[in-house]
């Protein structure tokens, strides 16, 4: 019996270029994706990945304070280490940090006191020295834009 080669129709062969073409544009890692969007779910959809990015999304969070009641709602589906509370990053503080994370498996590090440029650019190295976890900055609540938990 002979091996039939699989030939996509054309509706299939457009829709695997498509997602070559978003794989090209995408990050190799979907870590550096903003989880939820377009992007995520393109990413999610061309590689079958969708289970383990959704278990790393829900997956364990280090902060370094206290969460505010609003925050631990937003956190309620995650496993939420706390460390110790730490008011400045100090370089020790943070060799620290990177290994409890590693250590616990955690897939974000909270820092809602730190500016978006400072998250961006820790993400960007965590990123390139292969890190599985991500730093996340304050949460903000989608409606109003101020972090969840203040009333204005």
């Amino acid at each position: 019996m002979k091996k039939q080669k699989f030939k996509p129709g054309p509706s299939e062969r457009e829709k695997l270029r498509a997602q070559v073409a978003t794989l090209k544009r995408l990050p190799r890692d979907f870590r550096d994706l903003d989880p939820g969007g377009a992007d995520w779910e393109a990413f999610a959809e061309a590689t079958g990945r969708r289970g383990e990015m959704d278990k790393w999304l829900h997956g364990p969070v280090l902060t370094l304070e206290p969460l505010s009641e609003g925050e631990r709602r937003f956190f309620a589906d995650n496993r939420v280490y706390y460390s110790r509370e730490w008011t400045v990053f100090e370089r020790e503080n943070w060799v620290d940090v990177l290994q409890q994370a590693e250590s616990t498996g955690c897939s974000w590090v909270y820092l809602p006191r730190e500016e978006r440029n400072t998250i961006a650019a820790l993400n960007v190295l965590l990123s390139r020295f292969e890190y599985n976890f991500r730093v996340r900055g304050q949460i903000r609540s989608a409606h109003t834009g101020h972090p969840v938990g203040v009333v204005y």
